[in-house]
């Protein structure tokens, strides 16, 4: 049952992440495509969860490497997403923000 409910608390904390990801790349560069956005997201956080949480993790043990690690690979994904799109010029600062911000509401929801 214990580990059924962490398997939960982790797919609703990524569930979050997208939406709060999502809402905030929809508002900041007026992406008409959402549900294509939302795919894309949902492809790239399910990538990143499988590669360096299923699979890294439990060798390193280090969950700031880990989370780091997922920081960036997500921000150079946003990156060519919003390419992807054509939106309007944006700079990394921002889309390094952005992935920080559902990270960090992920983490705290997770833990």
């Amino acid at each position: 049952m214990g580990q059924g409910l962490g398997q939960a608390t982790a797919m609703f904390s990524l569930a979050v992440e997208i939406a709060l990801t999502a809402a905030m790349l929809i508002g900041l560069y007026r992406i008409q495509r959402r549900a294509l956005l939302v795919c894309c997201l949902i492809a790239l956080n399910a990538a990143t969860f499988g590669l360096f949480v299923v699979w890294i993790y439990p060798h390193l043990k280090n969950v700031w490497v880990i989370e780091g690690l997922i920081w960036l690979v997500e921000s150079m994904g946003i990156a060519a997403i919003l390419r992807g799109f054509q939106v309007p010029p944006f700079s990394m600062r921002t889309v390094a923000l952005v992935a920080l911000l559902g990270n960090l509401v992920s983490f705290l929801l997770g833990n």
